[in-house]
């Protein structure tokens, strides 16, 4: 696989509505990796709630083998170096296992557990990446 990624454009909103509710609000920015070869959106990662420090971020992430293809190093340099952000958030429903599992294996950490706070019965859980624990950011600076 070959990404070529670009920002995301309000076009894009198809994609990312076929597998997220995430909602488009007035600060809503992000990349796009899409397969060089098909031309199929693979991976998006868009931010938003942006503070003078920190973001909130939804990832999408359509086929894994994106994320052996520098999709974090891009995405993590758009949002710590390019925007200067410090930190940034994601909300994660405690019954996704896989995404849970996932964004700590990235390097994400648990800042707090609202109980019921996704949905009844069903716990939601913010996470944190910050520039200082990012795994990503030196292989992209090296590059």
């Amino acid at each position: 696989m070959r990404l070529e990624f670009r920002d995301f454009k309000a076009s894009d909103w198809g994609f990312i509505k076929l597998h997220t509710s995430v909602l488009c609000v007035e600060d809503t920015l992000g990349i796009v990796a899409i397969d060089s070869e098909t031309k199929a959106i693979v991976a998006a990662a868009l931010a938003d709630n942006f503070t003078g420090t920190s973001c909130q971020c939804h990832m999408i992430i359509v086929d894994p083998m994106a994320l052996r293809h520098t999709f974090m190093e891009v995405c993590c340099d758009f949002i710590f170096n390019d925007k200067g952000m410090q930190s940034v958030y994601g909300w994660v429903p405690a019954n996704n296992k896989k995404a849970l599992k996932l964004n700590k294996h990235m390097g994400w950490t648990v800042k707090t557990v609202i109980e019921g706070g996704f949905t009844r019965g069903v716990d939601y859980v913010l996470m944190e990446l910050t520039r200082n624990n990012c795994p990503y950011l030196e292989k992209a600076e090296a590059a």
